[in-house]
């Protein structure tokens, strides 16, 4: 990983890791000790992001992009892939409680998917976690009306506590 790094973009690299991690090649562990023993490896430097932030790994292209995109506009880091109410999500801003769903069309257009969807967010609703689901075109083609939209969800997940 640490030779292989320099030679991938900026847009390959997170997927590259995350693949690694997912196989079981790569942990975050053993890439630290390596890195604090290669400090000045060409590579280095941009690996020591994934160790310093850490946090499961990503499982696609499309939650590579919302992190990046988080990063652009100044959110805190989501969480990803991270149970809630006994569901995987794939975005949690847990503070707010609230949960981001990267709804790609591919994995969305069956009865079973449509369903599961609908269950996981009545069960993570039942639990006080809102959903906000989110399509590829509104993530790249529409950044900045998606940015405000979500910011002005988090602020008002952030206002005053109501008693129930």
């Amino acid at each position: 990983m640490l030779d292989l790094t320099p030679r991938l973009s900026d847009r390959a690299l997170p997927r590259v890791v995350s693949d690694f991690r997912l196989a079981g090649y790569l942990h975050l562990d053993d890439l630290g000790e390596l890195l604090a023993r290669c400090r000045n490896h060409p590579g280095a430097l941009r690996l020591r992001p994934f160790v310093e932030v850490g946090g499961a790994p990503t499982r696609s292209e499309f939650e590579d992009a919302f992190l990046a995109f988080a990063r652009r506009f100044g959110f805190p880091r989501p969480e990803i892939n991270v149970r809630v109410a006994g569901h995987e999500v794939d975005a949690l801003f847990r503070d707010e409680r609230l949960i981001v769903e990267l709804d790609g069309f591919e994995y969305h257009r069956d009865r079973r998917s449509f369903e599961r969807d609908r269950e996981r967010d009545a069960a993570t609703l039942a639990a006080r976690f809102e959903t906000v689901r989110v399509t590829w075109a509104r993530l790249t083609l529409k950044a900045e009306r998606e940015a405000a939209r979500l910011h002005a969800i988090l602020h008002d997940r952030r206002g005053p506590k109501r008693i129930s």
